[in-house]
């Protein structure tokens, strides 16, 4: 098998996995929980810190789905699978750092400006700041890696490879997507209103639609295409195994009769036995007369002997 990652290494992520999702449900069962009890029980002056609290929840949740999606994906056998889900997983963690550091007010993800307007002051966003364009690209390189993994990891059943051009296509489109966001995202979306750009921006929406319907028509007709394969597995294995009791029966068939022929041998040896005792006492009974005739004959031509 041809993987980038050793087979011990992947017996540890498949237990890994399954612990991950379970925390990542209670981390979002928690988040909730979180949030129920301050609508009963807190003030208008712990909505910030509740905000804080409810976004690392919700950030840790998120971060643990998708790390156990990854780390199910890096069990795969292809090689294109396994790079793209731990490119998902090392952009992932480092997102999320950044995602939580700034719901702690660490840094600033938007630069804002301060606008007077009528004695009111209104704050607007104009752009990322340096920090958010660093979490955003390492967000947009997770959300690449996952759904690239999960796309191309979509079983073929088919020998001939028809899903392929399907999965092809939607991995593409969603390549062109996330460079297209990035571009857009350092540019602090100033990009000159020209023909070309105009031509991108319908490329990428373009492209988004395309790489979503291929991904869901691929994942249909496989699912499709494996419940046949699994109806068709079910009965090969009920006519493989109907035919093996057939065997079996007859196995079976040929034992009783070969025992009945070796009881019914042993009852005409029995048989045999009799007969030949009965003969040979029939025989020397016969022998037996046959001797005392000849002697009372023997007798009696004496006795007429001597009479004369």
């Amino acid at each position: 098998m041809s993987n980038i990652i050793s087979e011990q290494n992947i017996e540890k992520i498949r237990g890994l996995r399954k612990v991950l999702l379970k925390v990542a449900m209670w981390v979002f069962v928690g988040a909730i929980a979180v949030g129920a009890l301050f609508i009963l029980f807190g003030g208008v002056e712990n909505a910030d810190v509740l905000g804080k609290i409810m976004g690392t929840l919700l950030i840790l949740a998120l971060l643990l789905a998708v790390a156990s999606n990854n780390f199910r994906r890096l069990e795969d056998e292809k090689k294109s699978v396994q790079c793209f889900a731990l490119v998902s997983l090392v952009a992932g963690i480092i997102g999320s750092i950044f995602g939580i550091l700034a719901c702690w007010g660490v840094f600033e993800i938007y630069t804002l400006s301060t606008y007077n307007i009528f004695d009111y002051s209104f704050s607007l966003s104009v752009g990322y700041t340096v920090i958010g364009k660093i979490m955003s690209f390492f967000t947009s390189i997770a959300t690449l890696g996952f759904f690239a993994s999960n796309i191309i990891a979509i079983k073929e059943y088919d020998k001939a490879g028809a899903l392929r051009p399907l999965k092809i296509a939607a991995v593409i489109g969603l390549c062109y997507d996330i460079i297209y966001s990035i571009i857009v995202m350092l540019a602090d979306h100033n990009i000159a209103a020209t023909e070309l750009n105009a031509r991108l921006a319908v490329l990428a929406g373009f492209a988004g639609a395309v790489w979503i319907i291929s991904a869901l028509v691929a994942l249909i007709i496989s699912r499709s295409a494996g419940k046949q394969a699994k109806r068709e597995n079910i009965a090969s294995e009920k006519e493989l195994l109907k035919k093996v009791n057939e065997q079996l029966d007859e196995l079976a068939k040929a034992k009783t009769e070969k025992s009945n022929d070796t009881d019914k041998k042993s009852e005409m040896s029995e048989e045999e036995k009799k007969m030949r005792e009965e003969i040979e006492k029939r025989v020397r009974a016969e022998m037996m007369e046959k001797e005392i005739r000849e002697k009372v004959e023997a007798e009696m031509k004496a006795k007429k002997a001597s009479e004369e």
